[in-house]
């Protein structure tokens, strides 16, 4: 889902380890997870990860920077695919623009504060691990609730069934008028949210942002 809505990219081919990628990720994120919780973390902190020492934390190591070597290649590959094509009058794409489109945009209006690739690759990178996760936990949700409320499974399915004729024709205009799956999904939202404390950000620069003064250091 993450792939093919942000991306225009089905990850779903692409395999890591003889796993499909979002497999290995989930199980990477879930040992990622877990590792501050170790005795050795908690006394050492990061160093002890860092040192390689023990051989799960040495394999968890590679497998993280297996995964960042993959994701490097998908934005390479297509970063640098949209370049060319800008330089030949290919672009832009006659379709839905998708993030990677967004982050060429950007490079063309404003080259002096284009994002360097290593930037990049670390959105990418939260974009689809982190979407990965709130994504799932959001689905699992959204489906037990309606499996509890069959009154309300009904009324999406009857949407569905409106809008969608051939269920193999499914269009985003239709999908936008889906009122009532919309509900269903902001009160999935309300009662189960996926992230339930903010994530803390820290401000590289003074800069402004609608009006406020943020100074460096912000968080």
């Amino acid at each position: 889902v993450i792939g093919r809505v942000f991306f225009d990219e089905s990850l779903n081919e692409h395999r890591m380890k003889g796993q499909p990628v979002t497999i290995f990720l989930a199980n990477l994120i879930a040992r990622v997870s877990s590792e501050p919780f170790s005795p050795l973390y908690l006394m050492f902190g990061m160093n002890i990860v860092n040192t390689k020492l023990i051989p799960r934390q040495r394999e968890l190591l590679e497998e993280i920077h297996e995964f960042r070597k993959w994701c490097e290649g998908i934005v390479r590959r297509n970063m640098t695919q949209r370049r060319e094509d800008y330089k030949k009058g290919l672009y832009p794409y006659q379709k839905r623009q998708n993030m990677f489109d967004v982050f060429f945009n950007h490079e063309i209006a404003n080259p002096e504060e284009a994002l360097s690739e290593e930037e990049l690759i670390d959105e990418f990178i939260t974009f689809f691990s982190d979407g990965v996760y709130t994504t799932g936990h959001f689905i699992s949700m959204c489906s037990y609730y309606l499996e509890k409320n069959p009154e309300w499974k009904q009324k999406v399915m009857d949407e569905m069934e409106t809008l969608f004729p051939d269920i193999n024709n499914i269009n985003y205009e239709g999908i936008q008028k889906m009122d009532v799956m919309a509900v269903c999904m902001k009160e999935t939202l309300r009662l189960a949210p996926p992230v339930a404390t903010a994530v803390e950000r820290i401000a590289l620069r003074d800069h402004e942002l609608a009006g406020i003064k943020i100074k460096k250091d912000t968080t």
